[in-house]
């Protein structure tokens, strides 16, 4: 699965507020692998 398509998904999610807890990990996964600093500051 490309992260383009990670993206369209979530965002699909968000706009039909469907399952948003599974929407929100997924955006925190990608940003692990992209923005681990980013990633860190928000959880600290």
């Amino acid at each position: 699965m490309k992260l383009r398509n990670i993206g369209n998904v979530t965002k699909w999610q968000l706009s039909n507020n469907y399952d948003f807890t599974f929407a929100m990990v997924t955006v925190l996964i990608v940003s692990a692998f992209n923005r681990p600093a980013e990633l860190m500051r928000i959880i600290l």
